[in-house]
């Protein structure tokens, strides 16, 4: 679009929309990154079966495990940004089930 037949006043308003709808997606990705609902089941999240199932070090190895695939294959998936999000999730997962 060639800004330079846009009025001041359309400027702004495309501006607006535009930083509106980044808003969207970037909460969009961080529901996606923090609290997916396909891991959940009814009130329980996945990761908490598994530490009810396998214990918390356990876990913890596993989260390590997921952060560096997440890094390992960054950009192949999904953006880079929602990939390097999971991995930092996972990361931090890791040192909460340790109490670090």
């Amino acid at each position: 679009m060639n800004m330079d037949l846009l009025s001041d006043a359309e400027r702004e308003m495309l501006k607006g929309v535009l930083e509106a709808t980044d808003k969207v997606i970037e909460d969009s990705m961080d529901d996606m990154v923090n609290r997916p609902e396909h891991y959940t089941q009814g009130a329980i999240e996945c990761i908490d079966a598994m530490v009810a199932a396998r214990g918390p070090e356990a876990v913890a190895i596993y989260c390590e495990l997921a952060a560096f695939k997440y890094i390992w294959r960054c950009g192949l998936k999904d953006t880079p940004r929602m990939e390097l999000g999971k991995a930092e999730w996972y990361i931090r997962k890791a040192k909460e089930l340790r109490g670090e």
